[in-house]
C-alpha cells in the first residue's frame, strides 16, 4: 500500500480540503492511504469524512514555531510507518516539510501551488532574495511540483518551470455525476427557505478577505434599483459572517440576501442560481468556478482568477477598479444572453473532472513504491 502524507494549514471548510477529501473518496483504498498534517486546528465538516475513511489527522506545533515544527515533522516521519509520498499544500512554507521529506527518504516530495500571489510580502528588497532562495530550495527538494494555473507557477517558481517535465498546471477537477439531478429549481429553492420570482445570484466561498463580499453587496446593490425582485445566494462560513451580515442589515437588504452556511450540495446550489459572482482579491483557481460551469452557470468574476479557470468560455472577466455599477451592468446583460456549452467528454473539458484528477495523481504517487 502507498502512503502519502498531505501536509496544509488545516482541514477547514474552504475547497483546499473539499477537493482533497473528494480525491480520497476516488482512490482506491486497498491501494492508497492518506494521512494529514495540518498546524491549526478548525471545526471542519469534512473531518469526520476523514477520518471515518480510516486517514489520520495529526496536529502540528504552529508553523511559527519553526523549530518545534521541524522536530515533530521529523517525529512523524521517523515513528510511523514509512510514508511513500509528502504533498505539500503550503505555499513558499511548502519548502519547510519537503526538506524534512528528503532528509527521511521520502522518495515522492510534491510541492502543490493553490494560489498565486508571491511568496516573500510586498516590498521588492525583502521579497526577491527570499524568492530566489525558495525556488532553488523548490527545485532541489521536491521530485514534482503542481500549480493551480501558470499564473501560480510564475509567481513561485519563476519562468523556469516551464522547461521541467516534473512541473505542470493541475487543474481541480469536479464531480460531474453531482449535477445530474432531476430537482427543479422551484423546488431547490423552497427547500433553502428562499421566496424569489426574479434573478438569483449566487456566490460560493468562506466570508474573509480575499472574497470581497463587501464589494459583492455594492454589485448587488446597483443590481437592485434595477432588479428589485433579484435575490443573492451566499455560501460559506468565515471570521468575517457576522460583519457581512451588519451590512446586509444596515442596506435593508434582509430580504434579498441569504445565508446559507456551509452546504455540502453545491449541486442545488447551481441548479437556483442564475449567475455566479465571484469579485475576489485573491484568488488560486477556485473550484466553485470550474463547479459553476459543469452546472451550465455562467460565471462573472474578478480578473484574480486566471484564465485556466474558464473551459467552457461562460466566465466573463472584469478589473475590480471598474465601479459597483459597472459590475452590475455585466451581470445583468450575462443573464439574459445565451450561453453555449461545450461536450463534456472533449479533453479540454475532461482534465477538469475528479477521475482525471485521480487517475494522475494515482500514477504520480505510484513512482513513490517503486522509490523506496
Amino acid at each position: 500500500m502507498i502512503r502519502v502524507l498531505h501536509v496544509l494549514h488545516a482541514i477547514s471548510a474552504g475547497g483546499i480540503t473539499k477537493w482533497l477529501v473528494d480525491i480520497l473518496r476516488h482512490m482506491d483504498s486497498s491501494l492508497f492511504h492518506f494521512d494529514f498534517a495540518v498546524h491549526r486546528q478548525t471545526k471542519s465538516p469534512y473531518e469526520q469524512i476523514i477520518q471515518s475513511s480510516g486517514s489520520n489527522i495529526y496536529l502540528m506545533p504552529n508553523r511559527k514555531k519553526l523549530f518545534r515544527y521541524v522536530a515533530e515533522l521529523d517525529h512523524l516521519l521517523r515513528s510511523s510507518e514509512p510514508y511513500h509520498v509528502l504533498h505539500a499544500h503550503y505555499h513558499g512554507f511548502s519548502v519547510v516539510p519537503l526538506i524534512v521529506a528528503a532528509r527521511n527518504g521520502v522518495a515522492v516530495r510534491i510541492a502543490h501551488l493553490h494560489k498565486d500571489n508571491p511568496i516573500g510580502g510586498e516590498h521588492w528588497a525583502v521579497r526577491w532574495p527570499i524568492q530566489i532562495v525558495c525556488r532553488t530550495l523548490f527545485f532541489k527538494y521536491c521530485t514534482h511540483g503542481f500549480a493551480c494555473s501558470s499564473r501560480a507557477a510564475d509567481a513561485v517558481w519563476g519562468k523556469r518551470w516551464r522547461l521541467a517535465p516534473r512541473f505542470c498546471v493541475l487543474p481541480y477537477g469536479v464531480e460531474v455525476g453531482d449535477f445530474d439531478n432531476v430537482e427543479s429549481r422551484e423546488a431547490i429553492l423552497q427547500q433553502l427557505g428562499v421566496n424569489s420570482c426574479g434573478i438569483v445570484f449566487g456566490h460560493i466561498g468562506n466570508f474573509n478577505w480575499a472574497k470581497n463580499h463587501e464589494f459583492l453587496l455594492d454589485i448587488f446593490r446597483e443590481i437592485q434599483k434595477k432588479c428589485p425582485n433579484s435575490t443573492l445566494l451566499l455560501v460559506g462560513t468565515g471570521e468575517k459572517e457576522q460583519e457581512i451580515r451588519s451590512l446586509v442589515r444596515g442596506y435593508q437588504l434582509e430580504r434579498n440576501v441569504f445565508f446559507l452556511g456551509f452546504r455540502a450540495d453545491l449541486w442545488r446550489i447551481f441548479r437556483a442560481v442564475d449567475l455566479l459572482l465571484m469579485p475576489s482579491r485573491v484568488e488560486g483557481l477556485p473550484l466553485t468556478v470550474i463547479q459553476a460551469q459543469f452546472a451550465q452557470v455562467p460565471v462573472l468574476a474578478s480578473e484574480a482568477i486566471p484564465a485556466e479557470a474558464n473551459f467552457s468560455g461562460n466566465v466573463q472577466y472584469l478589473s475590480l477598479r471598474l465601479p459597483a455599477s459597472v459590475w452590475a451592468e455585466v451581470a445583468l446583460e450575462l443573464v439574459r444572453r445565451p450561453c453555449e456549452w461545450p461536450n463534456p467528454d472533449t479533453p479540454e473539458v475532461r482534465r477538469f473532472t475528479l477521475e482525471q484528477n485521480a487517475r494522475f495523481l494515482a500514477s504520480v504517487y505510484s513512482t513513490g513504491q517503486s522509490g523506496n
